[in-house]
């Protein structure tokens, strides 16, 4: 058994959450997938801006589940129930994150690594990046939710591609199917990705939570508490200070200083 674990560094309102399990190449073990999901869980309780998600090292984002493990966490039906559940709830809470999500990959990105990507708002990937979905190589089947993230995000042809094929894409071939919204030179990769989270940190927090919640439901089929929820979000923006405070830095011609309040 592997000690990989998922770091939490916490820095200028950036949750930067590192799936370290070099070893096996940032592989996913069974306690790895509830770690994620209880860290999830405990910061979308604070006051966090943005949230990135990348993997140890250069070598790889995350190379899929732990596959050394899967006689002891992945073999019969409970088993398997209790590892699919695992990992559900980890993409779920990603998912459902209540602020900005980017997820920063490097290296390889295959099987649950994709899924956790896809789990995410935005995917930038440096140039050296790959993307692989294995699941028919070993016999794995994929569930509606994770799937349908995959089409959401990528649309039926190149899913089908993906999933069929189970060929490796580099970071070009895998922008232009939408995979991913931006490849970066290896040697500029963590300044420009950097800037581009400082620059969503640096907007009105509020105002970006509402967005989210509202571009996630407009994919979904939103029931009355969620458009309440929605409402409710909008409504904080206007009643807000950070409100005041562009409109104040608008008519001063200078950067505004938001406090998500």
């Amino acid at each position: 058994m592997t000690s990989g674990k998922i770091k939490v560094d916490l820095q200028d309102g950036i949750a930067a959450l590192t799936v370290d399990n070099a070893e096996r190449r940032n592989a996913m073990t069974l306690h790895m997938w509830k770690q994620l999901a209880e860290v999830l869980r405990e910061l979308a309780q604070t006051r966090i801006r943005v949230l990135t998600l990348t993997g140890a090292g250069t070598r790889a984002f995350v190379s899929g589940a732990d596959i050394s493990e899967f006689g002891q966490t992945r073999d019969g039906h409970a088993a398997v129930t209790c590892y699919n559940e695992a990992v559900a709830e980890a993409q779920l809470q990603l998912a459902q994150f209540p602020a900005p999500t980017v997820a920063l990959i490097r290296g390889a990105c295959m099987g649950g690594g994709i899924g956790l990507a896809l789990a995410c708002d935005l995917r930038y990937a440096s140039a050296s990046a790959s993307f692989r979905m294995p699941a028919v190589r070993l016999g794995l089947g994929y569930g509606l939710e994770d799937m349908r993230r995959v089409v959401q995000v990528m649309g039926p042809a190149a899913a089908f591609e993906l999933f069929y094929t189970a060929r490796t894409l580099n970071a070009g071939q895998a922008e232009r199917r939408g995979l991913i919204q931006e490849c970066f030179n290896e040697d500029d990769f963590s300044r420009q990705t950097w800037a581009r989270v400082h620059g969503i940190a640096s907007h009105a927090p509020l105002s970006l939570r509402a967005a989210k919640a509202t571009i996630l439901a407009s994919i979904s089929a939103p029931d009355a508490r969620q458009l309440d929820t929605i409402a409710a979000l909008v409504q904080q923006c206007f009643d807000s200070e950070d409100y005041a405070e562009g409109r104040r830095a608008f008519a001063e011609k200078r950067e505004p200083r938001f406090l998500g309040l």
